[in-house]
């Protein structure tokens, strides 16, 4: 029996090995909790609705949705010139500090006038307060109006600052809009 070649050995064993000690890829990590909207008894856990006047409607809803049962709604029959609401969730733990966070949402609406945006805002104190240290929106780039279906939206804020105590992430319900819109599969990662 001859032997064969080391090289050729080498050939057949070498990629194997590298591929096995290869790293494996990094996932992003998730910030936001029940981020489905799934978890909670009157109101999703871990997120809050403010409205500015009651012709608002922030609802906990099981009518339409992308996960399995339940998203957060925002509706009205009557616009108001300047106010607005908005689901957020705020974030004290584990903040990246100076890397890029990424907001992803599935919305799904049938509005008229300005619409929704989404927002990711960052705050030297442990809940929004004052002026934010960083912001971002879709208010004035895209903001989603009209009737469509389920669709992903997309917004990033770079570098987090090291001063950071909290990120917030919003789902508004801007001024001057009537109609219904539903939010679910949010996620905030880096």
């Amino acid at each position: 029996m001859k032997q064969k070649p080391i090289l050729y050995w080498a050939a057949i064993i070498l990629p194997f090995i590298f591929t096995r000690c290869a790293k494996e890829e990094t996932k992003p990590q998730q910030l936001l909790t029940n981020g489905n909207f799934e978890n909670g008894n009157t109101v999703p856990t871990d997120w809050g609705y403010i409205t500015e006047k009651e012709i608002y409607s922030g609802e906990w809803s099981d009518i339409e949705f992308v996960s399995p049962s339940k998203s957060a709604k925002i509706s009205s029959s009557k616009s108001d010139t300047s106010a607005f609401c908005f689901w957020y969730q705020t974030i004290n733990d584990n903040l990246p500090f100076g890397k890029d966070v990424t907001l992803k949402i599935k919305i799904k609406g049938n509005m008229v006038g300005k619409g929704i945006s989404i927002a990711i805002r960052t705050d030297d104190t442990t809940m929004p307060s004052g002026t934010a240290e960083q912001f971002i929106t879709t208010e004035n780039l895209s903001p989603m109006t009209g009737s469509f279906d389920w669709s992903e939206r997309i917004i990033t804020l770079a570098n987090v600052k090291p001063t950071s105590k909290s990120i917030t992430v919003y789902f508004i319900y801007l001024p001057n809009t009537t109609g219904e819109v539903y939010f679910d599969n949010a996620s905030l990662t880096y």
